[in-house]
C-alpha cells in the first residue's frame, strides 16, 4: 500500500508519461483529430523530497509543458526543467525543497526583494514540514 505522499507522486509521473505517448497516440489514431495539449495544469497537495515532506494548505497548481525539446515544470516563478515530463516535474520537487532552505528560512535582511516575495509566497502555502 502507498502512502499519501508517494501517490501523488506517482499520480505526478502517471501524468508526466501521458506526454510521452503522444507520439505513439497520434500514430495509433491517424485520421482521427485529437487536441494537443499545450500546457497540463496539475493540483499538488504535497511533496515529499530529501527525506521531509511539505503540505500546502491547499493545492499548489504545476503548470507541465514542453518548450523547444526541454520539459518545464512550473509555478508562480519557480521554473524546474528536464529532458523529459517525469524529470521536470522532479527536479521542481527538488527546487522547491532547496529554494525552503536557501530563501524561506533566511531573514528579510538578507534576501533581495524578489526572493522576499517567493519566501513570502512560499511561506503562505506551506502548511507543514515533516
Amino acid at each position: 500500500m502507498h502512502s499519501t505522499i508517494e501517490a501523488q507522486q506517482y499520480s505526478l509521473c502517471v501524468m508526466a508519461s501521458v506526454f510521452s505517448v503522444e507520439a505513439e497516440t497520434e500514430t495509433l489514431f491517424r485520421g482521427v483529430p485529437c487536441p494537443q495539449i499545450s500546457k497540463l495544469q496539475y493540483p499538488l497537495s504535497r511533496i515529499s523530497c530529501h527525506n521531509r515532506a511539505f503540505e500546502f494548505h491547499k493545492p499548489i497548481n504545476l503548470l507541465l509543458y514542453e518548450d523547444e525539446g526541454v520539459w518545464v515544470c512550473e509555478w508562480d516563478g519557480i521554473l524546474s526543467a528536464g529532458g523529459s515530463a517525469t524529470e521536470a516535474a522532479f527536479s521542481f520537487c527538488e527546487d522547491f525543497s532547496t529554494f525552503w532552505d536557501e530563501i524561506a528560512q533566511l531573514p528579510d535582511s538578507s534576501l533581495t526583494t524578489r526572493a522576499q516575495a517567493t519566501k513570502s509566497l512560499m511561506l503562505s502555502v506551506v502548511k507543514s514540514v515533516e
